[in-house]
């Protein structure tokens, strides 16, 4: 979870620093977004609006989604960023399953925060919000 909240702020920052819009998605091996089989997260400028890198020249960074026998999910296609450092759309939700049923959120606000989802009562489960925990 480390690595998709670094990658959502590399990714909020670059945005503002290029005054670009700027993409984070969940990728394979290839330069394309691949949300179904994830090995790593491409955080990539998108001034054409496409939604994927047109270029290797268009990517930021990859990073290595390092941890194994795991599900990473994402609510939309992708993570994008406008030159201002907002998140497009409303809140975002990153959903990371382990093989052993134990998970964890990241959540990205329209402000494009990301934070650390919350076991607000106590029981060992992580919920979006109170009273709607995750289900892995």
């Amino acid at each position: 979870t480390d690595t998709l909240i670094r990658a959502a702020l590399l990714a909020r920052t670059e945005s503002v620093t290029r005054g670009q819009r700027v993409i984070a998605c969940l990728s394979d091996a290839s330069i394309a977004c691949n949300p179904s089989s994830p090995t790593n997260i491409t955080i990539f400028v998108d001034p054409n609006r496409s939604g994927s890198p047109t270029s290797h020249a268009d990517i930021i960074r990859t990073l290595e989604l390092k941890e194994s026998a795991i599900t990473i999910t994402y609510n939309r296609p992708f993570l994008a960023y406008t030159p201002r450092g907002y998140a497009v759309g409303t809140n975002g939700t990153f959903t990371v399953c382990h093989s052993s049923g134990i998970g964890n959120m990241i959540i990205v606000s329209a402000l494009g925060r990301p934070r650390k989802a919350i076991d607000y009562d106590g029981d060992g489960i992580v919920e979006k919000t109170p009273g709607l925990p995750l289900d892995c």
